[in-house]
């Protein structure tokens, strides 16, 4: 059994990023928090981005992906 540790989200969305060759992800346009984590991640690894806004349920992908802030 695996217990939660501080990383354990982060590592989870690391190693689901690192074994896909896309990533899906729901973005409400919000810098901070983990799915911003995650998309950064995904750009710096040359990874496809779709993304869907969950108020206009817009959808995004290659260059037109919502911009993120570099933190």
């Amino acid at each position: 059994m695996q217990h939660y540790y501080k990383d354990c989200m982060l590592d989870r969305n690391r190693f689901q990023v690192d074994h896909a060759v896309a990533l899906l992800a729901i973005y409400n346009g919000e810098r901070r928090g983990g799915t911003a984590a995650t998309m950064r991640y995904a750009q710096k690894m040359g990874r496809k981005i779709i993304v869907i806004d969950p108020l206009s349920r817009l959808i995004s992908h290659g260059d037109s992906v919502p911009e993120l802030a570099h933190s």
